[in-house]
């Protein structure tokens, strides 16, 4: 008897302890909202969030019920109070090619980076001048960036869309 008794406990706690818990997914109040895709991928948008909680801790936040964005933040910048380069690029969007447009001639310290949104070099050629052409028909349609370096420090990135 006191067996039972004692299995009975254990399935009661059991029962109680782990069969009442639920199951919570992130959820909102939203007058609007949907999901959009395409061929360079895919957004799950909401509008007009009304209600959200945010938990604050000793070196992060968390704001539960609110769709966090994905963000891209220039974190690493060389302050060069001598450099009074203008670059440019164009055409963007592109389709077959960009071209770098220097305002003064290069030395042949500079050179232009391409990757894609994975952080993927896919490129890296010396500049050839006041205007550089970058074949890009053999890139995939999307979003690259474009880094200019002068003497292995990285001037300026331009962010371009491929179709």
């Amino acid at each position: 008897m006191a067996v039972k008794k004692i299995i009975f406990g254990f399935g009661l706690f059991l029962f109680l302890g782990f069969g009442t818990v639920q199951l919570q997914a992130q959820q909102a109040v939203v007058p609007a909202g949907g999901n959009a895709s395409g061929n360079s991928g895919s957004v799950s948008y909401t509008v007009g969030q009304v209600f959200y909680q945010t938990i604050d801790g000793p070196s992060a936040y968390a704001t539960e019920g609110v769709q966090q964005p994905y963000e891209i933040y220039n974190l690493t910048s060389v302050e060069n109070l001598e450099l009074t380069l203008e670059v440019s690029i164009f055409p963007n969007p592109t389709s077959d090619y960009l071209i770098i447009e220097l305002d003064e001639s290069v030395d042949r310290s500079m050179n232009y980076a391409v990757f894609d949104v994975s952080g993927k070099q896919v490129d890296n050629q010396l500049l050839s001048g006041i205007r550089t052409a970058i074949p890009t028909a053999g890139l995939s349609s999307g979003t690259y960036f474009i880094a200019i370096f002068r003497e292995g420090e990285k001037i300026n990135t331009f962010k371009v869309v491929k179709q």
